[in-house]
C-alpha cells in the first residue's frame, strides 16, 4: 500500500529530472545561440579569427607628400599613401597593397604594389601611387587593404592594436587645380624667401595664381615622380643630396623632365652635390668653392641699385661662399650678357628646367633675424614683414627670375560677375579633340532620321501601297515584315557608326629642342570599342631598339568643366588595376561607349627639327620701331616626316619672359612648314617682317609697322573662344575649331593677364603643366606648329599598337638665338 503513493512520487521526480535537463539543454543552446548572434553582430567591426597573417602591424606613415597635419592631394594628379608594415610571423609573406579609388568616370581604379616581407622583419615603407578623384565627395578618406598571393584579404593589427581588415587615412584636402604649390626642401631651417612667397602669409588667398609654399625634409621625397605630380616648383637651398636615394634622386629628376622647375643653390655642402647621381642634372661641373666679398654678377639679376647698394655693403662685411664652376653644353648663362663669370645657370630638361646658384641665397639675399623668425611662424603679422628690399628678393629675384612663376594677382571676377560670365576651362576644351562629339552628333541625328522613317514606312507607307493593290487584309504580316527589316536595317546602321573594331582618337602636345630627335610629350586618348570590352593598356615610351623602353604614366582623364555640363558616371562601377604608378592599366572596362586617358611619354619624335636665329641690329629707316631683326646666319629646317600647319615664333629679351605686369615677348605668324622644307635667312626674315595686304594681293608686302606683341595675340586667341552665350544657366559652348587656339592659350597659360576690369575670362586647371613660357628666355626661341597625322607616342591595347584614326600634334620646338651681345652693337633694349 505504501508503494502506490511513492511510485507517483518517483514519476514525478524522473519528470522534473528530465524537465531540468531539457531546460538546461534549452539554456546552453539559447546561450550558444546568442553568443554566435553576438558574433555575428561583430563581425562588419572586426576581423576574421586570428590567423598567421594577424602579425602583420600596418600603419599610414602619410597620404602625399606631408606627414603630420591635414593630409595634401590635388584631385586628377598622381600622389600616394606610404605604408609601414611590420611581420611578426614565422614564414614569409608575400602580396600586395591596394588602393581603390573612384575615377571620373565611376569605375573603380585599384592602385597596386606588391609586398613581400620576410620572417621577423622589422618596419618597412611602401609606396602606393594613385590618382585621387573627388577627394571632397562622399567617398571618405582613401583606405588601404593587404591581400596575400592567394588573392585573399589579410588582417592586419594597427596602431590601437585592433584586428582590422583596412587602414584609413584622415581626411585629405584637395589643393586647387589653378594655383601653385612650391616645395621648400631646405634644411635644416626652411628658407625664409619661399615662406615669404606663400598667400597665407601674404593675405593672398584666392588670388589668381596664389601660391602656396610647404617645407619637406628631402629624406621624405618619393621614390616615383607621380608623388612630385602635385608640385609645380622645388626650391633646395644648399642642396646636400647625401641621404637620398638613387629611386629618389631619380624621382627628381624625372618630375623635372614632366615639366617641374628645380632651383639648386649650392654652397658649403657643394662636395656632396658634385660626387652625388643628381650632379648629371646641374647645369654646371662644379670644382670648388672660394670666400668672396662682392658678387657683381649676382647683382645684375637683382637690377635694383638701392638695394644693389645695400648689398654690396653686406657681402665686403660677411663674405659668401661661391662655387666656382663650369657650364656644360647647352647650358643657359642668367643674365645671358655678364662681363664676370655668371654666377646663375640654368638647363632644360625634357618640359622642366633646372636653375643653380652658385652660392646659398641665406648669403646673397640675407633676410634680418626678427623678419626671418617672423616667417617662420604659421601666421605672421604681415605688416611686420612688408618691406621693400625683401618684396625684390623673394618677388622679383626668387619666384619670378629664379622660379619663373606666373604674376600673382587680385581675382575682381567675383560674386555676380563670375556666376553671370564665369571662365572658360581651357582643358575641356583641349578634351573635346578626343571626346568622339561629331560621332554622338551623328548617332543623334541618324537616330531621329531612322525613326521619322520608321514610322513613315510602318504605317502611311505601308498602309498607302496595300491598298493600291487590294493588300489590305495583310497589313499585320505587312507590318511585321517592315520591322523585322527596321530592326536590321538599325543593327546595321549602329554597328556601322560604332564601328566592328576598337576606335583611338588621339591629341599630343609633343615638346623637343631644335637639332635633337628626342622628345617629350602629353598625349591624350579616346577610346571606343564596338562592345562591352576589357582592355589592357599601356604606353611604351624610350626608344624600344636598345631596350630601354618602360611605360608611359597613364591614367584617366581628370575631371574639368565640361562644355557640355558635368561629367557623367556609370550606375554599375566595375574595377580596374594600376601598376607601377600607370604603366600599365589591367582590365579596364570599356561599354561600348568612350573611355579618356592621359599618359606622358618621352623618346624618339622620328625625326628632328633643326633652326637657329641671328638676332642683328636694324639699320633700315623702321630701326625705331624694329631695332634688331633676324637675318643673315638664321635658318629653320624640318627635318620631321609631317608637315607643321599654322606655325608661330616666339622670343624675347627679358630674362624670363612675362616677368612684369606686361607681356613684352613677340609673337610671329610662320605659316606652314612642309617636311623638308627649309627656309634661309632671307626667307625667313620676310616671313617675319613682311605683311601682305588681303585687300590689294597684287600689291607687294610691305614692312611691319611693329614688332607683334605675343599680349595682342593672347586677345586674339581667347576671342576664338568667347562661348555663344553668357548665361549662367547654360554651358559655355566655344566656336569651331578651337582647339589649337586653347593648346596656343596653355602654352602661355602663365602669361595671361586680367582685363582692365580685374577679369580672366580662362582658367588653366589641370593644364597648367602644358605651360612652356618658361623655356622662352633671350638666347632660345619657341616655334610652335601643328599636325594632323598622329604623334610618336603609340597606345597599345592588350599589347598591340593602335593606330589612331584621328589625331592632332602640336609640336613645341626651343630654338637657340644669338644675340649681338658682346660685339659693337650694344644690347638689345
Amino acid at each position: 500500500m505504501n508503494c502506490h503513493p511513492t511510485q507517483p512520487r518517483l514519476r514525478s521526480a524522473g519528470s522534473q529530472g528530465f524537465l531540468a535537463r531539457v531546460r538546461a539543454a534549452a539554456m546552453g543552446w539559447g546561450c550558444l545561440i546568442a553568443l554566435a548572434g553576438g558574433v555575428v553582430r561583430g563581425q562588419p567591426a572586426t576581423a576574421p579569427a586570428p590567423t598567421a597573417t594577424d602579425q602583420i602591424e600596418g600603419r599610414i606613415h602619410r597620404v602625399g607628400l606631408f606627414a603630420g597635419g591635414m593630409p595634401l592631394v590635388r584631385s586628377g594628379n598622381w600622389s600616394f599613401i606610404e605604408v609601414a608594415l611590420r611581420f611578426r610571423g614565422d614564414r614569409p609573406f608575400e602580396g600586395e597593397l591596394r588602393v581603390s579609388q573612384s575615377d571620373r568616370d565611376g569605375d573603380i581604379a585599384t592602385s597596386v604594389t606588391p609586398v613581400a616581407l620576410a620572417p621577423g622583419a622589422e618596419w618597412r615603407s611602401y609606396q602606393v601611387y594613385y590618382v585621387p578623384n573627388e577627394v571632397s565627395g562622399a567617398l571618405g578618406p582613401p583606405t588601404v587593404r593587404l591581400y596575400g598571393a592567394d588573392g585573399r584579404r589579410a588582417s592586419l593589427v594597427d596602431e590601437t592594436g585592433n584586428i582590422v581588415t583596412e587602414l584609413t587615412s584622415l581626411p585629405v584636402l584637395d589643393f586647387p587645380a589653378d594655383e601653385f604649390l612650391v616645395l621648400d626642401l631646405s634644411s635644416p631651417r626652411r628658407l625664409a624667401h619661399v615662406a615669404w612667397l606663400d598667400a597665407k602669409r601674404r593675405q593672398q588667398l584666392n588670388w589668381l595664381n596664389a601660391r602656396h609654399a610647404r617645407a619637406l625634409p628631402p629624406r621624405e621625397l618619393p621614390s616615383r615622380w607621380q608623388g612630385l605630380d602635385a608640385v609645380d616648383a622645388i626650391v633646395w637651398n644648399d642642396a646636400d643630396p647625401t641621404g637620398l636615394s638613387p629611386q629618389q634622386i631619380a624621382a627628381l629628376v624625372d618630375w623635372v623632365r614632366e615639366g617641374g622647375r628645380l632651383l639648386l643653390t649650392g654652397g658649403r655642402n657643394w662636395q656632396a652635390l658634385a660626387s652625388s647621381p643628381l650632379a648629371d642634372a646641374l647645369p654646371v661641373t662644379l670644382i670648388g668653392v672660394e670666400e668672396r666679398t662682392e658678387a657683381l654678377e649676382f647683382l645684375d639679376i637683382v637690377e635694383n641699385e638701392e638695394y644693389a647698394s645695400r648689398l654690396t655693403r653686406r657681402y665686403a662685411r660677411n663674405p659668401i661662399t661661391r662655387c666656382r664652376m663650369e657650364p656644360r653644353p647647352g647650358s643657359i648663362p642668367v643674365p645671358p650678357r655678364c662681363p664676370n663669370p655668371p654666377i646663375v645657370y640654368r638647363r632644360f630638361h625634357g618640359r622642366g628646367v633646372v636653375t643653380f646658384v652658385g652660392a646659398s641665397l641665406q648669403e646673397l639675399l640675407p633676410v634680418p633675424t626678427r623678419m626671418r623668425n617672423m616667417l617662420g611662424e604659421e601666421e605672421p603679422d604681415l605688416d611686420e614683414t612688408e618691406d621693400a628690399f625683401l618684396n625684390t628678393a623673394c618677388e622679383r629675384v626668387v619666384a619670378r627670375r629664379l622660379l619663373a612663376l606666373p604674376f600673382v594677382y587680385e581675382d575682381k571676377d567675383t560674386g555676380i560677375s563670375a556666376r553671370m560670365f564665369g571662365r572658360l576651362d581651357l582643358y575641356s576644351v583641349l578634351r573635346q579633340t578626343i571626346s568622339f562629339e561629331s560621332v554622338g552628333a551623328t548617332f543623334v541625328i541618324v537616330a531621329i532620321v531612322f525613326g521619322l522613317a520608321y514610322w513613315f514606312v510602318a504605317t502611311i507607307g505601308s498602309h498607302n501601297y496595300l491598298k493600291r493593290r487590294g493588300w489590305s487584309h495583310l497589313s499585320w504580316s505587312a507590318f511585321a515584315v517592315v520591322s523585322v527589316v527596321s530592326s536590321v536595317v538599325g543593327m546595321m546602321m549602329v554597328w556601322g557608326l560604332r564601328g566592328v573594331t576598337t576606335r583611338l582618337w588621339q591629341t599630343s602636345v609633343v615638346d623637343a629642342s631644335a637639332g635633337s630627335a628626342e622628345g617629350h610629350a602629353v598625349s591624350l586618348f579616346g577610346v571606343r570599342t564596338p562592345d562591352h570590352a576589357r582592355l589592357d593598356l599601356h604606353l611604351p615610351t624610350g626608344d624600344a631598339s636598345s631596350g630601354e623602353s618602360r611605360g608611359g604614366s597613364l591614367r584617366v582623364v581628370p575631371e574639368s568643366d565640361s562644355i557640355q555640363g558635368t561629367s557623367s558616371k556609370f550606375a554599375a562601377p566595375e574595377a580596374y588595376r594600376a601598376r607601377l604608378g600607370g604603366e600599365w592599366l589591367e582590365d579596364v572596362p570599356i561599354r561600348a561607349t568612350l573611355k579618356e586617358f592621359t599618359g606622358s611619354w618621352h623618346g624618339p619624335i622620328g625625326g628632328l627639327l633643326d633652326g637657329k636665329l641671328v638676332s642683328h641690329r636694324n639699320v633700315g629707316s623702321d630701326r625705331a620701331q624694329i631695332p634688331f631683326e633676324f637675318g643673315e646666319g638664321s635658318f629653320l629646317r624640318n627635318g620631321l616626316p609631317v608637315a607643321l600647319e599654322s606655325c608661330y615664333l616666339f622670343e624675347t629679351d627679358e630674362l624670363v619672359a612675362g616677368e612684369g605686369r606686361n607681356v613684352l615677348a613677340r609673337c610671329f605668324p610662320l605659316g606652314d612648314l612642309d617636311a623638308g622644307q627649309e627656309l634661309s635667312a632671307v626667307q625667313l626674315r620676310d616671313r617675319l617682317y613682311m605683311l601682305a595686304d588681303p585687300e590689294k594681293p597684287g600689291d607687294p608686302p610691305a614692312r611691319r609697322p611693329r614688332l607683334p606683341l605675343l599680349s595682342d595675340q593672347l586677345l586674339r586667341w581667347g576671342a576664338a573662344l568667347i562661348p555663344m552665350s553668357s548665361n549662367p544657366n547654360e554651358p559655355r559652348v566655344p566656336l569651331a575649331d578651337s582647339e589649337y587656339n586653347s593648346v596656343l592659350l596653355l602654352s602661355f597659360s602663365d602669361l595671361v593677364r586680367a582685363d582692365s576690369n580685374g577679369r580672366s575670362a580662362v582658367r588653366r586647371t589641370h593644364g597648367r603643366s602644358l605651360d612652356c613660357s618658361r623655356l622662352l628666355t633671350p638666347t632660345t626661341a619657341l616655334l610652335i606648329g601643328y599636325s594632323k597625322e598622329p604623334g610618336p607616342a603609340v597606345l597599345e591595347v592588350n599589347r598591340v599598337a593602335l593606330k589612331p584614326n584621328k589625331a592632332r600634334t602640336i609640336y613645341r620646338f626651343v630654338i637657340p638665338v644669338e644675340r649681338p651681345w658682346g660685339r659693337a652693337e650694344g644690347r638689345e633694349p
